[in-house]
């Protein structure tokens, strides 16, 4: 059985510091190669080929919340796309 490891990460931050992780995550995708670590923890990933993408978002009367997935296979080959674009902008809708 291949061993599992496991990286979690959670804290309140500013938006600056928040898009800043958003940019180092951006880079690491497009370079192949992500590094997270925290209080010693340490694990890197790989992503190639075609990656499955995620996102949901809600907003309540006191409360938003927006998640981003990204995953792939390392062990299987790419699979087609299966989605219509997603459009992201910032600013009012």
């Amino acid at each position: 059985m291949p061993s599992r490891d496991a990286f979690e990460y959670e804290s309140l931050q500013d938006i600056e510091s928040i898009v800043g992780y958003l940019g180092a995550l951006a880079d690491g995708l497009k370079r192949g190669h992500l590094s997270l670590s925290s209080n010693g923890k340490l694990l890197a990933l790989r992503p190639t080929g075609l990656l499955r993408l995620s996102v949901e978002a809600k907003r309540g009367k006191t409360r938003s919340r927006l998640i981003v997935k990204v995953s792939w296979r390392e062990d299987a080959p790419d699979e087609p796309k299966t989605a219509e674009p997603l459009k992201i902008r910032p600013g009012p809708a």
